[in-house]
């Protein structure tokens, strides 16, 4: 009898046997993770429900509203709340639609800086041959997230969750994102308010402040008394003592 192929015979059968135990043991480990974690043993099945269940439900936002707004109105006691965070809403539901239609028509009488910052971001779509898209926009809740007082100028910062359908085309065929599945995000909207523009020139902040002629709508990017370089028409800063949307992200 060859007991050299016995004996490799049977080491041959004991690795089969462990590799065998070793994949029912990570399945079974598997199965404990996935029914612990998405409450299904099928981890592909559980990760596709919680994915779903992430599209659906709103982010957490940044709300520090009772803590702010009580300053805010005492440095301006006329200060609406519940109007500013509707006018805020809208302004952003604004952007969204003019970067999906690819046109500003959407944002006439918006400040100056937003108008600049979609305008930039939809030259940027084009120039790449694409289109960004935002459909069924809900914009689920808005607070306070920041209040600052900085060189003459008052910043609120309001965050705001917001769920839509988000997808990038190309050649008519989706590049990035989903048609179907809804995608929850969230933004931050800063508010610029010029209270002193001598303070505000003094720390280089020209550049950062947006205007905009009243008669041709060509930006204007210094503070104090000017005429438009385009029309010649005297102008003034349209964000001097009044709240004006200096930009919008979306907040990681």
């Amino acid at each position: 009898m060859d007991w050299g192929w016995l004996l490799a015979a049977a080491v041959l059968l004991a690795a089969a046997g462990l590799i065998v135990w070793a994949v029912c043991a990570v399945r079974r480990r598997v199965r404990a993770f996935s029914r612990a974690a998405f409450g299904t043993v099928s981890l592909a099945k559980g990760w596709a429900a919680q994915q779903e269940r992430l599209s659906l439900e709103p982010k957490s936002v940044s709300g520090m509203t009772k803590l702010y707004l009580p300053q805010i109105a005492e440095d301006f006691p006329q200060f609406q709340y519940e109007q500013f965070r509707q006018q805020a809403e809208n302004t952003l539901r604004a952007a969204l639609l003019a970067l999906s239609a690819q046109e500003m028509s959407g944002l006439k009488g918006r400040s100056a800086a937003l108008r600049k910052q979609v305008e930039l971001r939809i030259a940027d779509t084009k120039g790449r041959g694409e289109r960004e898209v935002f459909e069924e926009i809900t914009i689920h809740r808005t607070e306070i997230s920041r209040y600052r007082k900085e060189a003459g100028r008052c910043v609120i910062t309001l965050q705001s969750a917001v769920g839509y359908r988000h997808y990038v085309l190309k050649d008519g065929m989706v590049k990035a994102g989903s048609k179907e599945r809804l995608e929850q995000t969230k933004y931050n909207l800063d508010f610029l308010y010029i209270q002193d523009a001598e303070q505000v020139r003094g720390a280089g902040g020209d550049k950062a402040v947006g205007l905009t002629c009243p008669n041709c709508g060509a930006p204007v990017t210094a503070l104090g008394l000017k005429r438009c370089e385009y029309c010649g028409l005297e102008v003034k800063e349209v964000n001097l003592y009044a709240w004006e949307l200096s930009g919008f992200t979306e907040a990681m």
